[in-house]
């Protein structure tokens, strides 16, 4: 709960009071939105084994789920803010990916493995050819 504490409301408020959501929003959808994604990513009680319940795998799950819970509302440059704003912060201590300076990919590229790694999201989703509805 600890690390929810030190980085949700903060993150928020900052989103809230900084940058340009690209649609009305309660906070309230935020949160929602927030355990939406938790429900959905972290395993049930059943499916867990030993690599996944580690403590870092949770940590990289809940950045995921927080960077997505707010950062859905953003565009582009709005993201890159909250980006900077989450690695400079001196309180909020997430485990963020990777940050490379030789390209312009964000957190946003990233996603969790089910091991708990980060991986570069288009190593693990491939490019969606929309079907020909001519």
């Amino acid at each position: 709960m600890s690390l929810f504490e030190s980085s949700f409301p903060e993150l928020l408020h900052f989103a809230v009071q900084n940058l340009t959501f690209r649609l009305d929003v309660l906070e309230a959808f935020v949160v929602r939105q927030a355990c939406d994604l938790l429900q959905g990513l972290i395993p049930a009680r059943e499916e867990k084994d030993l690599a996944r319940a580690r403590r870092d795998y949770y940590r990289r799950i809940y950045t995921f789920v927080l960077m997505w819970s707010v950062g859905a509302f953003l565009e582009h440059d709005d993201r890159i803010k909250m980006e900077e704003f989450i690695r400079n912060h001196d309180t909020i201590q997430l485990d963020l990916p990777p940050q490379s300076s030789s390209s312009e990919s964000t957190m946003f590229d990233y996603m969790v493995k089910s091991s708990g790694n980060t991986v570069f999201a288009s190593a693990r989703v491939g490019f969606n050819v929309p079907p020909n509805t001519l």
